[in-house]
Order: structure tokens, then sequence, then C-alpha cells
């Protein structure tokens, strides 16, 4: 069966629970799925650090993305997959690419936050904010990379959670069309001062922080500024 496939790549604390609910309020969709645990972290991770094929790991993807038979319309929100882009777009050639994202110092302060909840008297803290810097660097680096071979008319992004309070130009895009009204999609602004420790940093950790975020702050449009 060919399926009409969205595939959404992002970095968890990206607004994603906001946009799934969203998608599944549209009748025109037949099935959301925001990726969980279903093997496709570990067929990421081992396909990027080259223990598997790429047949291989198209076989188990095969595996992995199958549905019911009254599905054809599909969202797949993909937090766990951004090495294996070109493999789905192989799979499902009439599938659409979209990069979400969300300004890079809210999401890090997002996971950061949560760390430091359970490590209050972390003595690492700076090192552990700058790797989830680094992370959504590093997630950001491969979906972009990965996007590069795409044809330009399935792909769109990046796209910031922050311009799109309605789903419509998304569905429009992709090319559904309802009579739904738009679903707002909701998210909390972080300021600096609300990171634990921020004001405490020297400049030297937060230049580092900087050439993490700055990149792809630049290119998604973002202002960066030390006292947001």
């Amino acid at each position: 069966m060919q399926y009409k496939i969205l595939f959404i790549h992002s970095i968890f604390s990206s607004g994603l629970s906001s946009l799934n609910r969203s998608f599944e309020r549209i009748p025109e969709i037949d099935y959301v799925q925001q990726e969980r645990f279903n093997g496709i972290s570990d067929i990421n991770y081992k396909y990027l650090k080259n223990k598997i094929s790429k047949r291989k790991a198209k076989d188990l993807l095969k595996d992995i993305f199958t549905y019911r038979e009254n599905v054809s319309t599909v969202v797949e929100i993909c937090v766990r997959s951004s090495a294996l882009i070109n493999i789905q777009y192989e799979l499902f050639p009439n599938s659409k690419f979209l990069w979400w994202i969300r300004d890079g110092r809210n999401v890090v302060r997002t996971q950061y936050s949560q760390h430091f909840c359970k490590w209050l008297f972390d003595l690492e803290s700076e090192s552990t904010f700058l790797k989830y810097c680094e992370q959504w660097n590093k997630i950001n680096t491969t979906i972009e990379t990965q996007f590069l071979s795409l044809p330009s008319y399935v792909k769109k992004g990046p796209v910031k959670l922050e311009e799109n309070k309605s789903l419509l130009p998304i569905l429009k895009w992709w090319g559904i069309h309802t009579e739904a009204e738009g679903q707002l999609l909701h998210y909390h602004k972080t300021h600096a001062h609300e990171i634990p420790k921020w004001t405490y940093w020297d400049k030297k950790m937060k230049d580092k922080a900087k050439q993490y975020l700055n990149p792809y702050l630049k290119k998604a449009g973002y202002i960066y500024n030390e006292n947001w």
C-alpha cells in the first residue's frame, strides 16, 4: 500500500507532545505516531556507528513502519532516527519531511532543568548544560545533512515552533485539505534567568554554549543574546 506519510524530525522538548495532540484532532489523518520505544533508536545508533549496513537498516525499518489495513495518511514524529531520513525516503518515496525546530535555548533549558531537579547538588551542572547544548547541535546537524540529499519538493525546514500557531500551513504544504479549524500549538518560552546558576557562570562557559547553539539559531532565524 502507498502510504502518505509526513515524517517530522526534531529533538525532545521541542513542543512535540502538543504537535502530536494537534495532528490527532485532524480527521483526515488516520494515524499519528510519536516515536517511542519501537527499536528505531537502536537502529539509528548502529547505522550511525557503521555497525549495520544500509540494507540491514532498511529491512529493519520496513518491519517497523507497518500500519493496519485502513490506514493511509500517517504522521510520524521522529526524535531518534535523524540518521535514517534518506532510508525513510527510499522506503516511502511519496512521503514528505519536515525539519521541526524550537529555540535551542528553550530546548536545552527544559532538558537541563529536568536533570537539575533530579540532581540538585550536581557539581558538574555546567558540563551537563553544555552536553545538552552539544546534543541539540549534533541532532540538527544530522538532520540538515540528511535533508541536503532529499528533493526540494519533499522537504521543508527548519520550521520554527514559535512561528506556527496553527497546523493549517503545514497541512496545505503536505497536500492535506481539511475543514477542521487550525489547531493552536502551545509552548513555554524560557528566559535565561530561569536556568539554575546561569547568572553565576563565567563568559567562557556562556561562549561555549553559544558555540553549540548559535549556528542553528541563526539558520532558523533566531537572535542569540545571552540575556534572552
